[in-house]
């Protein structure tokens, strides 16, 4: 896999440049979050459809020729100006379909253009993988040394592998969420009075000897 198709060292800007680095829970940023930094990133540089790219809901084998280009408008739309997809679009992507009726015409995904998107898919999983490797994660770090040991065997799923693998490491889930939710519950002991106390006569400054609010 060659370094050529990362963004950074062309002209273009790299939008990873600067995240902040992730080494797993130890480290000074925990997955949720700096997943959710790297996902605000892509979507800023290359919209919600590279998201759809990177967790693999958009795959090449999805891209056919006479798809209705109203069906992969989203990544038309990513690859209009010059971008770490490396293909710009053109008007070759898209033909109007025969039919008998020239009312029924749609405009559909030419074979050009089937090839040229397939192309911008992995160009941008592989561009994005890169990125992540020398923008995203701690140096020496193991899971900076992990993922480097990934590119020997890179496929086209390699990076949705990966954030799955570490959804499963280090996200948060079902279980987690409810214990955190009821120990939050457990320690709001907003107010503890004696069995003789009236809550009424504390809110109401009127102390008592009986009226005691304790822990508030």
């Amino acid at each position: 896999m060659s370094d050529a198709v990362v963004m950074g060292d062309s002209k273009s800007s790299d939008s990873l440049a600067g995240i902040t680095r992730f080494s797993g829970n130890d480290g000074k940023i925990v997955w949720p979050a700096w997943k959710l930094e790297l996902y605000d990133r892509i979507k800023f540089e290359f919209g919600a459809i590279g998201i759809e790219i990177l967790e693999g809901r958009l795959t090449e084998d999805m891209i056919k020729e006479g798809d209705d280009v109203d069906r992969v408008l989203p990544l038309l739309d990513a690859v209009m100006p010059n971008s770490r997809a490396q293909v710009v679009f053109k008007a070759d992507w898209m033909i109007k379909q025969k039919a008998k009726d020239p009312e029924d015409r749609r405009i559909v995904l030419s074979l050009v253009g089937q090839l040229k998107l397939k192309s911008a898919i992995s160009r941008v999983k592989t561009s994005y993988f890169m990125s992540i490797e020398r923008h995203g994660l701690e140096p020496k770090s193991k899971i900076a040394e992990d993922f480097t040991k990934l590119k020997r065997k890179y496929v086209h799923d390699t990076l949705t592998r990966w954030i799955q693998k570490m959804d499963s490491l280090y996200g948060v889930n079902h279980s987690e969420l409810r214990g955190a939710y009821i120990e939050q519950l457990t320690a709001l002991r907003v107010i503890k009075v004696v069995e003789t106390a009236s809550i009424l006569r504390n809110l109401l400054n009127q102390d008592t000897d009986d009226d005691v609010c304790q822990g508030f």
